[in-house]
C-alpha cells in the first residue's frame, strides 16, 4: 500500500508513537491472522486500527495499489 509504515509484528510496541492516532490505521499480513491480533492491541492503546480482512493476498486480489520495501515506508 502507497504511504504505508512497515512495521514487524516484533516491532510493533516500541514503534507505535509512529502511528497517527487521529488516523485511522490499517493492520495487514500475508493471511490477516498476525494482523488481528495486533489490531485488538492497538484498539486497546487508543488507535482506531482496523484488520484488513483476507491480509496482503485479498488486498492484492482486490486491486488496489501497493508497494513493496523501503519504497513503501520505514522498515
Amino acid at each position: 500500500m502507497p504511504g504505508a509504515i512497515l512495521v514487524p509484528m516484533g516491532q510493533l510496541t516500541s514503534r507505535m508513537a509512529e502511528l497517527d492516532k487521529t488516523a485511522t490505521v490499517l493492520v495487514i499480513c500475508a493471511t490477516g491472522n498476525r494482523s488481528a491480533a495486533m489490531t485488538e492491541l492497538l484498539v486497546a492503546a487508543g488507535y482506531d486500527a482496523v484488520n484488513v480482512t483476507g491480509g496482503t493476498m485479498a488486498w492484492l486480489r482486490s486491486g488496489r495499489p501497493v508497494a513493496s520495501g523501503l519504497a513503501a515506508g520505514r522498515a
